[in-house]
């Protein structure tokens, strides 16, 4: 039975949301407004959906047959 490392390039995808959420001096404005919401509020919630994103393609990528 071959095992698996475990290790894969995919899970260097999953620092992409967790380095945009870090960059806060670089989205600290409020324009442009979105629904009445400045830019400093949407778009941390939009990080939320490529957070997910990136989980759900690093979890297809990887997971192994059952």
């Amino acid at each position: 039975m071959k095992r698996h490392s475990g290790r894969s390039g995919w899970y260097w995808l999953l620092l992409v949301p967790v380095v945009a959420s870090l960059l806060s001096p670089y989205y600290n404005h409020m324009e442009p407004v979105l629904g009445g919401m400045p830019f400093f509020y949407w778009f941390p919630l939009s990080l939320n959906v490529v957070a997910t994103a990136c989980m759900l393609a690093v979890h297809l990528a990887t997971k192994r047959g059952r």
